[in-house]
Order: structure tokens, then sequence, then C-alpha cells
């Protein structure tokens, strides 16, 4: 009895892990395609040229333009959304953890 209540826990615990690590690859996708979308479209090749040369230092064979738009427009804005988004759901978590708000808890 003891073995299956061990191996239903480690199902649970890598489950979570596996929830965990969809989100954030979904976060990675979805940042992405807001790269892509826009008034001027950019490819997802340009996008992923632009990123990859600046992390490892190569030059890029993508127009200026277009790497102006992604680095000092688009890719800021995502940043910032996300840290955003994040800085919300924790002031979110820690408001509801003070005040126990009965309107959101589990039981309704």
């Amino acid at each position: 009895m003891e073995e299956i209540k061990q191996k239903a826990g480690l199902f649970h615990k890598i489950r979570g892990y596996m929830f965990f690590l969809m989100l954030w690859l979904l976060l990675f996708v979805l940042s992405i395609a807001a790269l892509c979308l826009g008034r001027y479209g950019i490819p997802i090749s340009d996008v992923l040229d632009v990123l990859s040369s600046k992390l490892l230092g190569k030059p890029s064979n993508v127009n200026q333009t277009i790497e102006n738009i992604i680095l000092n427009l688009r890719l800021p804005r995502i940043i910032a959304s996300i840290m955003i988004g994040g800085s919300l759901a924790l002031a979110g978590a820690a408001y509801q953890g003070i005040f126990r708000n009965p309107l959101v808890s589990p039981d309704i």
C-alpha cells in the first residue's frame, strides 16, 4: 500500500513539473509570436536570426530596420509585460493570503 502512495506522489510531482514546464514553453512561444506580429509582420526566421545574432555575438543578415523594430520596440514591450504580469500575480496572491477573502475560497 505504501508503494502505491509513493508512486502516486511521484506521479503528481512529475505532473506538476510538466505543467510548469508547459507554461514556460507557452510563454516562450507566445513571446516569439508577439515579436513576429504587429503593424509590420516580420517572418519568424528573421526574428530568430536577430535574437541568435545578439545572443551569440555574430553579425545579423537581417535589414537594420527590422532589427531595430525587434530590439528597440517589440522586445522591451514583451519583457515589460511579462514583468508587470508577474508582479500583478504576486500582488494578488499576497493580497488573498493576507486578507483571506472568502469570496475566492475553493469551497464555493
